[in-house]
């Protein structure tokens, strides 16, 4: 659980966001949610590993080592909000309609962090034809990628608007973010790629609070980002320092978080 091993993905900040959001349309929620003091919950839906020598439990999707148990102990450390990666090529059948048994294991942390009172950011990782495979295990089977293919763009597309479509009802809890670590070669395809997504969430949801970034989520490529919807905001990364944030490198000690930073000299 995360109170002993620490979370896994880099250390992130959004910026640009001055805590506007869509107005709650859900009578299931309608209270006021920050995002202000997050943490990732990398490798549990999105971004999975492989079992190796060093890491040998590995963390295949919707594994049960993350559970309400640790949702509980996010909201007691002070967290407002938590940022799931999700591999959204999960999230589609072969007949373009949700997998409903692994769109579950979201659906129920939405609850989880509703009674404990933390919002959620849905970042996407994975894409239909794009991020298909797990790290340190077979080859991925990625057809294309939706910065320089029309087709796995469209199909990113397609799948942005099932999510949407599917949380529409959901208020100011849930939060969007389009692509976690990103790989566009230039501001042009990050831009079309951006415009595209936002342009199919809207189809169906106008007042989502949606994140873009960079082509590379680094901020010196920060004026790639075009901002024309009023409900956007900024999303960069930051991985220094990183002891906290990677806790399967055979490398670095393992440290409880909350803890001390030991002498890192040798490392």
């Amino acid at each position: 659980h995360l109170a002993d091993t620490g979370g896994g993905g880099g250390v992130y900040c959004f910026a640009t966001d001055d805590g506007r959001g869509h107005s709650p349309r859900s009578v299931l929620d309608a209270r006021t949610y920050t995002f202000r003091r997050g943490v990732n919950v990398n490798h549990w839906l999105g971004d999975n590993i492989a079992a190796t020598d060093d890491f040998p439990a590995g963390a295949l999707y919707g594994a049960d080592w993350f559970d309400e148990e640790d949702v509980a102990w996010i909201a007691g450390q002070g967290f407002d909000h938590m940022r799931i990666w999700v591999g959204g090529n999960n999230w589609v059948t072969t007949t373009g309609e949700v997998d409903e048994s692994d769109v579950a294991h979201f659906d129920r942390v939405l609850e989880w962090a509703r009674k404990h009172g933390l919002g959620v950011v849905l970042a996407m990782h994975g894409l239909p034809g794009y991020r298909n495979g797990i790290r340190y295990g077979a080859a991925e089977t990625d057809v294309g990628s939706p910065f320089t293919d029309d087709a796995t763009r469209g199909d990113a597309a397609y799948l942005w608007w099932l999510v949407a479509k599917r949380y529409v009802d959901i208020g100011a809890q849930l939060r969007f973010e389009l692509l976690a670590s990103p790989n566009a070669e230039s501001a042009e395809q990050i831009r079309l790629f951006n415009a595209e997504m936002i342009a199919s969430i809207r189809q169906v949801d106008r007042d989502r609070m949606v994140y873009v970034t960079s082509r590379n989520m680094r901020i010196e490529h920060v004026a790639d980002v075009v901002f024309e919807d009023a409900n956007t905001a900024l999303v960069l990364r930051m991985r220094e320092p990183e002891i906290f944030t990677v806790q399967f490198d055979p490398r670095i000690p393992r440290i409880r978080f909350p803890g001390t930073v030991p002498d890192l000299a040798a490392v």
